[in-house]
C-alpha cells in the first residue's frame, strides 16, 4: 500500500478507509450517511486537515452542513465547496440521503500540477475572495463524478506500470474540469469577481510572482513593481493569505526546483543557476530547509521511488 493520507490525518478514523490515497499529496473518497452517521450524532465530526492540504467536496443528494472557522455552510443538492488549506473543517449535521464526493490534496503538489497560470491564479483568486460554494447543474456533477470516480480507480491501480504518472495525469484532468465549470459560472456572472484594493493587490502580485520568480527572490522587487513598501506588501498578503511574501516566492521556487529534479537530467549546479542562486551550496541549503534532504538526494529518492512501484 501507499503511504497514507490519514498518516496525517489519523482522526479520520474509519473514514480514512474510505480514502483512495495517492503517494501521502492526494486522497479521494465517496461520502454517504452510514460513513458519517455515528460520528455526528454524537458531536458532529472534525476533519482535521493540515495547513498544506486543500480540499473539495461536492453533494449529488441530501445535505451536508459543514464549519469552517466559525462559518456555516450548507451543501444541498448540486452544491460544489472548495476547502480551503489550514483551516478546521467541521461537519456538524448530514441527513440520510446524504451522497458526496470528497478530495484533498497536497497545496504544493496542486500548484506542481497546475502548468497553467491562469488556472493556478483563478483557484487562488477563489482562496482568497472566500469564495467557496457554487451551486453547479447536473452535467456539472456528471463530469466531476465520472472525473473523481477514473482518479479513484488509477489511484487503486497500484500495479499500472505506469502507476506515478497516471495518477497525477487524471488528477490534473479533475483540475481542469473544475476550472472550466467554475470559470463558466464566472461568465455568466454566478460568480461574483468584485475585488477590493487589497485583493487586486494580491492579484497582480500573483501576476509578476509567476512571470519573475525565478530571476527575482526578493520581495521588495515585487512591491517595487505595485508601487508599495515591502512592509505592506507582506501585511496584505499576509492577512488575505495566511502566507509571507517569502513564503510565496520560496514555494514557486521549491514548485519548480522539484520539476526539474524530477522530470530533468538538469544538473545540481544548472538548476541553482536557472533559480538564479548565487551558488549550487545555497540553492542546497535552501532546498534542504523545506525537504530535509539535498536536491540530489530528493532526485535519488523520487527515482528509487519510481523503481520500486
Amino acid at each position: 500500500m501507499k503511504k497514507s493520507i490519514t498518516n496525517e490525518l489519523s482522526e479520520l478514523n474509519s473514514l480514512s478507509s474510505l480514502f483512495n490515497v495517492y503517494d501521502d499529496v492526494l486522497g479521494v473518497a465517496d461520502v454517504s450517511y452510514s460513513s458519517l452517521e455515528k460520528h455526528v450524532q454524537t458531536a458532529g465530526y472534525h476533519l482535521p486537515v493540515q495547513s498544506n492540504k486543500i480540499g473539495m467536496m461536492w453533494t449529488t443528494s441530501g445535505e451536508c452542513v459543514i464549519q469552517l472557522e466559525g462559518r456555516l455552510y450548507s451543501l444541498s443538492g448540486y452544491s460544489f465547496m472548495l476547502i480551503p488549506s489550514g483551516e478546521s473543517v467541521y461537519i456538524s449535521s448530514v441527513t440520510p440521503d446524504i451522497k458526496a464526493k470528497m478530495l484533498f490534496a497536497d497545496k504544493t503538489f496542486m500548484d506542481e500540477c497546475i502548468i497553467n497560470k491562469q488556472i493556478l491564479s483563478f483557484f487562488n483568486c477563489l482562496l482568497v475572495k472566500r469564495m467557496l460554494q457554487t451551486e453547479l447543474e447536473a452535467e456539472d456533477i456528471r463530469m466531476l463524478n465520472t472525473d473523481l470516480d477514473y482518479l479513484s480507480e488509477k489511484i487503486k491501480d497500484e500495479n499500472h506500470s505506469h502507476y506515478n504518472e497516471v495518477a497525477p495525469i487524471n488528477f490534473i484532468s479533475l483540475l481542469l474540469d473544475v476550472s472550466h465549470i467554475l470559470s463558466n459560472k464566472r461568465e455568466r456572472k454566478i460568480v461574483s469577481f468584485q475585488f477590493s484594493r487589497k485583493e487586486e493587490l494580491f492579484n497582480k502580485f500573483l501576476d509578476l510572482l509567476l512571470n519573475h520568480y525565478k530571476e527575482q527572490h526578493e520581495v521588495a522587487f515585487y512591491a517595487e513593481q505595485l508601487f508599495i513598501t515591502p512592509q505592506y506588501l507582506t501585511f496584505i498578503i499576509k492577512e488575505l493569505t495566511g502566507k509571507t511574501t517569502n513564503k510565496w516566492i520560496d514555494d514557486r521556487l521549491i514548485i519548480e526546483a522539484r520539476k526539474l529534479l524530477k522530470t530533468t537530467q538538469t544538473t545540481v549546479q544548472q538548476i541553482a543557476d536557472q533559480l538564479n542562486f548565487s551558488d549550487q551550496s545555497t540553492f542546497g541549503k535552501f532546498f534542504k530547509k523545506y525537504h530535509g534532504v539535498s536536491p540530489a538526494e530528493y532526485r535519488k529518492l523520487y527515482y528509487n521511488s519510481l523503481s520500486i512501484a
